[in-house]
């Protein structure tokens, strides 16, 4: 399971992958997580899943990593787990300094984005702790009123259900659809309000990795960051990161933290 994005990278470097273990939400088979006899089990979670992932430390010593929170939280972390604090810091060094140039992009030519998506049968929008959320204001991107503030988080995600009346309340310069294995592009662009927008009518909505726009892992928010430059840019639909370019994206990513 997991971003296809990722899956690609990882099969790629000749890592073996299961896609039986369960998704993490709602199931986990714990028959399978054992056979593979781990020395150490890391799972990502959100709080309220305690009783999904208690009865992996059974199996073997277990790391449940927060769902929420920064990525440079997380690099730290797992750079502590695995002994390479070093390599976590070199990391976090070339991510900041990413920000600060797509900072400098942004504020030569800024823009307002709404970001939206379909999933689960709903209208969301992503909430201000969404990891997107906190990259695009990080870098001078602006967000709609609606989707900024106080906001109630959508099944403990940081996301929030919108009326499909209310869309007009989440137009921008730019709207993001986002798109992938959980999210379907396709729904969001077939509401009857949707070509309202003035983005929809300025030709200015692009479907994104919504995988890679969702989470908060630091290879997700150097995308984050590729994309978001690009929309700075004028990159269009071309511009937006999408599966085929998971790779040329890792290396760059590589080369930014040393590696």
């Amino acid at each position: 399971n997991g971003a296809e994005t990722v899956r690609n990278v990882l099969t790629e470097r000749g890592i073996a992958l299961r896609s039986d273990l369960g998704d993490g939400f709602s199931e986990l088979n714990y028959e399978a997580v054992a056979v593979e006899d781990p020395d150490l089990i890391i799972i990502v979670a959100v709080d309220g899943f305690e009783n999904l992932t208690g009865p992996l430390a059974e199996i073997a010593p277990t790391i449940v990593m927060p769902f929420f929170g920064t990525w440079a939280e997380a690099m730290r972390d797992t750079g502590a787990i695995f002994g390479r604090d070093a390599e976590a810091e070199a990391v976090i060094a070339g991510l900041e300094q990413r920000f600060a140039e797509v900072g400098e992009t942004v504020a030569a030519d800024p823009y307002s984005l709404s970001i939206l998506g379909s999933g689960l049968g709903f209208l969301l929008a992503m909430s201000p702790d969404a990891a997107i959320s906190m990259t695009a204001e990080d870098v001078g991107v602006t967000r709609p009123d609606a989707q900024v503030g106080d906001i109630e988080p959508f099944m403990g995600q940081p996301a929030f259900q919108v009326s499909e009346e209310l869309i007009t309340d989440h137009d921008a310069d730019v709207v993001a659809v986002l798109d992938g294995q959980f999210y379907d592009s396709a729904a969001v662009r077939s509401i009857p309000t949707f070509d309202n927008l003035g983005a929809a009518q300025a030709g200015n909505v692009f479907d994104v990795d919504g995988d890679m726009w969702f989470t908060g892992h630091p290879f997700a928010v150097f995308w984050q960051l590729a994309d978001l430059e690009s929309l700075a840019l004028g990159g269009g639909a071309e511009g937006m990161g999408t599966v085929d370019d998971s790779l040329e994206r890792w290396d760059d990513y590589l080369a930014l933290a040393g590696a």
